[in-house]
């Protein structure tokens, strides 16, 4: 369907020219299909989409909505170097941000899925890599960005990340994490 709306756009048709929320709701897709190479589907349509508004495109600007979802691809794909690619598209929308892009703000959820793909990366420094993701959440939080604090959510799967490592210690450290939510 998109690729027919962009080909009726390059005829002229301007009305089925897909925009970012079109783009969006197909990257969002690709994310909650978990077929195998939907991770990289969905990246190769950000990447798309960054192509198009460097040239012009306005309306396909990808936004939070944009990365957050590619984020969540790679960490549900569970593929190898998952983890990796959901941390690097989450330190591009920093970037992005930090340059001035006010709707390229990672949410909760950005940094929540990088940690879930942590979770389930089998990296051996997967809850290394998870905390320095959870430190980075907290300091913007410190910030001031409201939108960015940890939720349940965000500390569970800093505990599942726990859970699956090989740390030791593992359960002073989860009680730790439960006073800490209670705060």
């Amino acid at each position: 369907l998109l690729e027919k709306m962009e080909e009726l756009c390059r005829q002229g048709i301007e009305d089925a020219c897909p925009d970012t929320v079109s783009y969006n709701a197909v990257i969002n897709a690709w994310a909650k299909s978990r077929e195998k190479g939907a991770a990289q589907r969905a990246e190769a349509i950000l990447h798309h989409m960054l192509k198009l508004n460097e040239g012009g495109r306005e309306e396909c600007r990808p936004d939070t909505i944009s990365f957050t979802a590619v984020i969540d691809a790679w960490a549900k794909s569970g593929e190898k170097g998952a983890a990796q690619r959901a941390e690097a598209i989450l330190n591009h929308i920093l970037k992005l941000h930090e340059g001035g892009r006010e709707d390229c703000l990672p949410t909760d959820i950005s940094f929540t899925s990088v940690i879930n793909a942590w979770a389930k990366s089998g990296d051996e420094k997967a809850y290394d890599n998870a905390v320095r993701t959870f430190n980075l959440m907290q300091s913007m939080q410190g910030k001031g960005y409201s939108n960015i604090k940890p939720s349940n959510i965000t500390y569970n799967a800093l505990m599942n990340t726990l859970a699956v490592s090989r740390i030791p210690d593992k359960a002073p450290r989860a009680y730790n994490m439960l006073l800490e939510m209670e705060e």
